[in-house]
């Protein structure tokens, strides 16, 4: 072969080396995309088979199945735990009390005492009065006093000293 021959003999080549790594990078990337399609149409199909287990599971059972929030709170005329549904109120569960249910947590302790100044705060307003339910008074008596009702004025008056209280 002259070298004009091999010399376009080499250029074929090549051109034809270059089209070969093209095309083999063509079938990788369809290959990829196939696979990521392959996996969505995947996911989508376990999705509804799932869904429809569901379905099925609902209508042997004549139950729905769902995710509900609930709570427990202590019943202290019980001595039990309840767990309710926040949605419905409805209690699902019960069960005895243990130590550590009765113990009282420096959060609801602060909770508490919030919502009873909230309370008291609101009947004031409502009504003029603020009664201290631990002592019985009226936290709104507005009525000045002198104090001179603890004094005895006539001892007062032998011992030549004010404001001594009586024991």
């Amino acid at each position: 072969m002259a070298d004009e021959e091999i010399q376009k003999k080499g250029e074929e080549l090549a051109n034809l080396e270059l089209k070969i790594a093209e095309g083999e990078k063509e079938i990788a990337d369809v290959k990829q995309e196939a696979k990521s399609k392959v996996k969505g149409l995947s996911d989508t199909l376990s999705g509804k088979i799932n869904y429809a287990r569901k379905i099925a599971r609902e209508i042997e059972s004549g139950n729905k199945f769902q995710v509900v929030v609930v709570e427990e709170r202590l019943s202290e005329d019980t001595n039990k735990v309840e767990t309710f549904r926040t949605d419905t109120g409805e209690v699902v569960d019960e069960r005895a009390a243990n130590e550590e249910d009765k113990q009282t947590s420096f959060e609801d302790l602060v909770d508490e005492t919030l919502e009873k100044v909230a309370e008291d705060t609101e009947a004031a307003e409502g009504n003029g009065e603020v009664e201290d339910d631990r002592t019985g008074i009226d936290a709104s008596a507005t009525e000045e006093v002198d104090g001179s009702e603890f004094f005895d004025e006539d001892e007062n008056k032998e011992t030549g000293e004010t404001g001594e209280a009586n024991a």
